[in-house]
């Protein structure tokens, strides 16, 4: 696995209470197919649960990470290096998840359409869908300004290496959109200092954007909860949530 994947890794370790949320509604013995499964972290919760689960990434080094996650396991867990807009595994599923904002990824309403539309393509009849990503509330735009500087933001430990972490919302033009730059430092004011920078580029999606598709790829949205809260949306949801986590089933 190259540096950078590391440290995004080592960086992004997901939301309070989401491994456990999925795992409660992914109950033993079903079948998960997991998308945007990244290194497993997930995987390896619903694995230790009794789930049988199959994993998805478009990253052959994610997917990498996600084989050596699961090599703890009696048994191999399938991992299938494919896009989420246009996989086809002949197989269909009770549990389809994308954690951990892996669907704001997609760049446009019509890339998150085929996302849904492939998920209903391998959903059983009484399957569910569920994913989490950002409450965005319908009046959010991204202002179009640039962060004039990057902000220091974290420090991570690389295997008892110091690693400096500042970060910059870019602009794009887009009132949805807000990529974030990264900048790790590796031993900072040393002379053997080094600077790496990855970029995320993610679009935000309203409420009423995830209804209207999730409609029209003939599901229909179960719940939507607050911050893996097990409330629904009518007691859960303010402006003060960070998180929503989105059911739907298929319209049978």
């Amino acid at each position: 696995m190259s540096t950078i994947h590391r440290l995004y890794n080592l960086l992004h370790t997901g939301n309070p209470g989401d491994v456990a949320y999925y795992v409660k509604h992914c109950q033993a013995g079903m079948t998960v197919l997991e998308l945007g499964c990244g290194n497993g972290r997930v995987a390896a919760a619903l694995m230790d649960a009794g789930c049988h689960v199959v994993g998805l990434d478009n990253d052959a080094q994610m997917r990498d990470g996600f084989l050596n996650a699961m090599s703890r396991f009696a048994s191999p867990v399938p991992v299938h290096l494919s896009d989420m807009r246009s996989f086809d595994l002949g197989e269909k599923f009770h549990r389809i998840i994308i954690p951990f904002n892996g669907l704001l990824c997609m760049l446009s309403l019509d890339d998150v359409a085929k996302v849904f539309a492939r998920a209903a393509a391998h959903l059983l009849d009484d399957g569910e869908l569920i994913f989490d990503v950002y409450h965005v509330p319908d009046d959010f735009e991204n202002d179009g300004i640039e962060d004039e500087a990057y902000v220091d933001t974290a420090v991570i430990d690389d295997d008892g290496k110091r690693v400096e972490v500042y970060e910059k919302t870019l602009s794009t033009g887009d009132p949805q959109r807000f990529d974030t730059s990264y900048i790790f430092v590796m031993n900072a004011g040393t002379a053997k200092e080094q600077q790496l920078e990855h970029t995320i580029a993610q679009r935000c999606l309203y409420v009423h954007q995830i209804r209207d598709l999730l409609h029209h790829a003939g599901f229909v949205v179960t719940a939507i909860r607050a911050d893996f809260a097990e409330s629904d949306e009518a007691g859960g949801l303010t402006e003060d949530t960070r998180q929503i986590a989105v059911h739907a089933r298929l319209n049978r």
